[in-house]
């Protein structure tokens, strides 16, 4: 029996049906049966009856509620900031580029945080032609842009 569990709870879950959240109300409010009982027959979460239930008795819907859209992105005013450096200097590291927005009265963010912010301005992540290549490549190479991908055939030249 597959369990789905409140909507907004897990990322990317859908809400359920007003019509399966109706069929609860109207279980609960009909027969003898536990909320137990009613959450295994309609195979949902125990949780997710109380809190039906409980929404129900105060407020007289059982409509989902809407998605709250999920945590603000710390580097939003940042953008312009991060675009200038990356001009005036492409092989900076991701710890280089944090210190830069601290600097500018910026958030404290991680190396990581800057690299997805990055990616989403779809900013360039690489180093310049003048840089020597790093002796080892990491797993996380693609997500920094002081790393040089490098493909089979370059390798194999002198």
């Amino acid at each position: 029996m597959h369990v789905r569990y409140i909507s907004g709870k897990v990322k990317g879950m859908k809400p359920y049906s007003l019509d399966l959240r109706e069929r609860i109300i109207d279980a609960i409010e009909t027969s003898e049966e536990t909320q137990s009982e009613v959450a295994h027959r309609f195979s949902v979460s125990l949780s997710f009856v109380e809190k039906l239930w409980h929404r129900w008795r105060q407020s007289g819907t059982c409509a989902a509620q809407p998605n709250a859209g999920g945590q603000r992105r710390r580097l939003t005013d940042h953008s312009e900031l991060l675009r200038r450096e990356v001009d005036q200097q492409p092989d900076a590291t991701l710890s280089e580029l944090r210190d830069r927005v601290v600097a500018a009265n910026g958030p404290r963010v991680s190396p990581a945080t800057i690299c997805r912010e990055l990616q989403r301005l779809q900013l360039p992540l690489k180093k310049s032609r003048s840089t020597r290549l790093s002796a080892t490549l990491s797993a996380s190479s693609s997500c920094a842009p002081n790393s040089v991908k490098r493909c089979r055939d370059s390798t194999s030249r002198g």
